[in-house]
């Protein structure tokens, strides 16, 4: 795919880690 023509995209990581981050807050958010 894309990642494979360009390792530096953007926008990919940026929703990447968004999604991962929201994961983690919301793991939290039910443990507590």
């Amino acid at each position: 795919g894309a990642m494979t023509h360009n390792p530096h995209e953007p926008v990919y990581m940026k929703r990447f880690q968004i999604h991962f981050l929201e994961q983690l807050y919301l793991q939290q958010m039910k443990e507590k």
